[in-house]
């Protein structure tokens, strides 16, 4: 693997626009996992114009590639994508693409001629960017406008983080992600703020398999969004679910595996191989929806409930209370890693496609109000009486408070609200209920949500319901 070096002929310093140059770059030098995908944004002075992007050196680096970019919608700018993984191989997919704001732009490349072939992944180290507005790339690397630097980095280990959240943030986050993929990021940081995502290691589930929270992994795996540039489909959603269907699933280049850490005695643990799942037309295809946040990270939401209603090869696939599952997120890509499939390894074994981990533990989803110790529920009578109460369902679930009064109480009423739990599992209901005396009797009870619970109470003085 080369680590490339300063020569007579690789510039030390970047070339600093001046503000009168035609074209340069807006970040002069970009570093990106080796198998990533880097992204350069050309700004032309004179809107309308083309200029050429020569990335790399044949001649020192073993490497070059010619890009061409007219800013067609004459913004003043054109960003493109250049991915890594695909850099020098003329059949692997696409190497460059317009995009964001871009896209209304053009540009001119051809993977079979415009770059030099390779045999295996871009090496790393650091390669000359030359930015010109001669249409020869051969001059542009002689004199150019200005001059920036591509580093490519080894690859760190891949990360994974598991966050949950509501059946109905996931209806958001299709929605968004049906628009465009910045509104789909937008909709995921918004969820994050309002509280409606959280970071777990737990997960509530129905029996039912009907409004069990949503499990959304975070993950982070260097090169992941460059080798899922090659895979057909367009969308990211279409990408990574192609990606873990390739193959059958065992060699496909990424894979997703739910795999149970608690089997009871003489118990095979629970496995759940998504890709397999897919694969085997279970008609979960909507299980998953990916949204690419940038670099080499993905949050990936899975519809537990649409995941623990499949089969495969006739056999239940669903997972039980108080399993502790594993999450285990594979890179198997062979070009990536850089490694020969058909050559085995025992030595190695598995270790050789890095993997991120992460558990939870299933709880089925349940709730409970807040009593005395009489286990009663207390409020006053006032016109904003409150009840509370804790559950494991994930913050942002809507739950359906419902009180009736006893059959003694002269003033009968019966009112409900709809709440929302908030992030620390915690929800209030407030009634009007001024019409009320101390004494009065009441049955409290959610009725709509993952999950139905009642208990009895009493109206109580003010000063009662402090101490209680």
């Amino acid at each position: 693997m080369s680590t490339h070096t300063d020569s007579p002929h690789r510039p030390t310093t970047l070339v600093q626009s001046d503000g009168d140059s035609e074209v340069n770059l807006s970040e002069g030098s970009i570093e990106v996992p080796r198998g990533g995908i880097a992204t350069f944004t050309v700004r032309l002075n004179d809107s309308g114009s083309s200029a050429t992007v020569v990335i790399g050196n044949e001649s020192e680096d073993g490497y070059q590639a010619n890009v061409s970019v007219t800013d067609a919608n004459d913004d003043g700018e054109v960003t493109f994508a250049f991915n890594t993984y695909t850099a020098g191989n003329t059949s692997a997919g696409t190497v460059v693409r317009l995009v964001g704001d871009s896209e209304s732009d053009r540009i001119t490349f051809d993977s079979t001629e415009s770059q030099t072939g390779l045999n295996s992944l871009l090496d790393t180290g650091d390669y000359l960017v030359a930015v010109g507005t001669n249409d020869d790339p051969a001059a542009v690397l002689e004199t150019p406008d200005f001059v920036g630097a591509l580093f490519v980095a080894e690859r760190s280990d891949p990360s994974q983080t598991l966050w949950r959240t509501t059946q109905d943030t996931l209806s958001d986050v299709r929605e968004a992600s049906d628009n465009e993929t910045r509104s789909a990021v937008t909709s995921v940081g918004d969820a994050i703020v309002n509280e409606r995502l959280t970071r777990t290691d737990t997960l509530a589930f129905t029996p039912n398999d009907s409004n069990s929270d949503v499990l959304v992994t975070e993950l982070s795996v260097p090169g992941l969004s460059g080798m899922l540039g090659t895979v057909s489909g367009g969308e990211v959603t279409d990408e990574f679910t192609a990606a873990i269907r390739s193959n059958n699933s065992s060699d496909a280049p990424f894979r997703v595996v739910l795999a149970e850490q608690n089997p009871g005695l003489n118990r095979e643990p629970v496995t759940l191989d998504l890709g397999e799942t897919l694969s085997a037309g279970t008609g979960i295809d909507d299980a998953l929806t990916v949204v690419y946040a940038g670099g080499d990270t993905f949050y990936v939401f899975v519809d537990y409930d649409a995941v623990a209603a499949s089969t495969v090869d006739g056999t239940d696939s669903a997972f039980e209370d108080g399993d502790e599952i594993a999450v285990n997120g594979t890179l198997q890509d062979a070009r990536l890693l850089d490694i020969d499939p058909n050559e085995t390894d025992a030595s190695e074994g598995a270790s050789r496609y890095p993997t991120a981990s992460a558990t939870f533990t299933l709880e089925a989803a349940d709730g409970e109000f807040d009593v005395n110790e009489d286990d009663l529920v207390t409020t006053t009578a006032g016109e904003n009486a409150t009840i509370t109460g804790t559950t494991n369902v994930a913050p942002g679930t809507e739950l359906t408070v419902v009180i009736r009064s006893g059959e003694e109480v002269q003033a009968a009423f019966l009112e409900s609200q709809t709440v929302t739990v908030g992030s620390d599992g915690t929800f209030t209901a407030s009634f009007n209920l001024s019409a009320q005396a101390p004494g009065d009797t009441f049955e409290a009870e959610v009725t709509q949500g993952p999950f139905t619970t009642a208990s009895e109470g009493v109206i109580v003085e003010e000063n009662a319901t402090e101490a209680s």
